[in-house]
């Protein structure tokens, strides 16, 4: 079988902004881990289940290892993009493993449908 080991680092600037939370939240597999980064939810508390700030270089050790032979896959604004990609880029990763979608040109649910599709409980994601 194919080993999978997947780490979603989910950045948007309130809790209430994160798509698809629901269904991402129903996804318990073992290889599957998901952090959400908050940019604009304000002080971060003992309590709080987010990470604040922006994904950067810092966040990224702390979430991840061995950045070799490894795919990173980034969606976002063009200037998120190319700050993330800086940072793997010094973290070692070849230009090559690091992947870009327009976050404007593509249609969000056409790209997590499939992957929602087989792994979530709700499978209507056609009022998307």
């Amino acid at each position: 079988t194919e080993k999978k080991n997947i780490t979603l680092l989910y950045n948007s600037r309130k809790e209430k902004d994160i798509i698809f939370k629901k269904e991402l939240n129903s996804i318990n597999e073992k290889w599957f881990k998901k952090i959400y980064i908050l940019s604009k939810a304000g002080k971060q508390t003992k309590k709080s289940k987010y990470e604040m700030g922006r994904i950067n270089k810092e966040i990224l050790t702390r979430y991840l290892s061995n950045f070799k032979d490894k795919k990173f896959y980034i969606c976002g604004p063009k200037s998120m993009n190319e700050q993330i990609s800086i940072a793997l880029k010094d973290l070692g990763v070849k230009k090559q493993d690091i992947l870009f979608e327009d976050f404007f040109l593509v249609n969000l649910s056409n790209i997590l449908s499939p992957f929602l599709n087989k792994y979530c409980k709700s499978n209507d994601f056609s009022r998307i």
